[in-house]
């Protein structure tokens, strides 16, 4: 059974943390001047979990016309496999980033086993996608390189 979460908005982001113990499982913070969000996913979350986290993010980032941004997702700290919501992925969070006019996205890779195989899968959708996708192994090589591309 999923943890009940907190959701928590922060200046320029929001934080969502275990409602029991109040660690943080995910963050997203936004610099307009740059047109970049990063978001870190951390530890193991059921699917359930990591569903509320990706509606309140799509919600969250509507709301702010910051959804396009380019954008880095990093899980080099996520646990756990997450197959489970890769349709969602596919069927409800991607069609509204790519409507967004989304064109860019850096993937810092998890180093957890599980969390790797679970990569798999979306690395292999993300090259059918109408935007481009790079595979890092850390946020600093990750930032780079997007921020060495014009918009």
């Amino acid at each position: 059974m999923a943890e009940k979460l907190k959701f928590t908005e922060k200046e320029n982001g929001y934080e969502a943390s275990t409602q029991d113990t109040g660690q943080v499982i995910y963050w997203l913070r936004f610099y307009p001047e740059r047109e970049l969000l990063i978001h870190k996913w951390i530890g193991f979350q059921f699917d359930e979990g990591w569903i509320s986290v990706w509606k309140y993010t799509l919600d969250f980032c509507e709301k702010r016309d910051i959804l396009r941004f380019k954008s880095i997702a990093d899980t080099s700290a996520l646990e756990g496999s997450f197959d489970g919501i890769n349709d969602f992925i596919m069927q409800e969070v991607l069609p509204r980033v790519i409507a967004s006019g989304f064109k860019y996205s850096a993937y810092v890779l998890p180093q957890e086993f599980y969390a790797m195989l679970a990569t798999q899968f979306y690395q292999e959708e993300a090259k059918e996608m109408p935007f481009i996708t790079r595979y890092f192994d850390n946020l600093a090589e990750a930032e780079k390189w997007l921020m060495s591309i014009d918009n």
